[in-house]
């Protein structure tokens, strides 16, 4: 079964409207790159990635993947405690988390944890 969730526009149509205004006010500092700079750049970086062994591959991916997660984390974006994704919002743990419920789950090892760490140091 496919399930469709569908909403009305207006219900956070002022919501997205405050969001854009505070996004017009902010000025970004980074130039913007053409897509030909970025097609020239893929391109011969491409060529230079098939003549790399799996271990340079894997170590570039890696590469990539920490620069990404350091940008996304400088503009705004979260980590989640319980799973590493980076996701975009104000809550401690990402969606995910909260709806299967492992969010509760750190929560209640991470207390037993604190509670553990007390009840040592009462006894010394």
């Amino acid at each position: 079964d496919i399930v469709v969730r569908t909403g009305n526009l207006d219900e956070n149509r002022d919501e997205y409207l405050n969001r854009e205004s505070e996004d017009e006010g902010i000025e970004n500092p980074e130039p913007h790159i053409k897509k030909e700079e970025v097609l020239e750049e893929l391109q011969s970086s491409d060529i230079q990635r098939r003549n790399l062994g799996i271990m340079e591959k894997i170590a570039y991916l890696q590469k990539i993947a920490k620069e990404r997660e350091e940008y996304l984390l400088s503009h705004g974006y979260r980590k989640c405690k319980v799973c590493g994704m980076l996701y975009e919002g104000e809550e401690a743990f990402c969606r995910v988390c909260i709806d299967n419920g492992k969010a509760k789950e750190y929560l209640r090892r991470l207390g037993k944890y604190i509670d553990n760490e007390e009840a040592k140091e009462s006894e010394e």
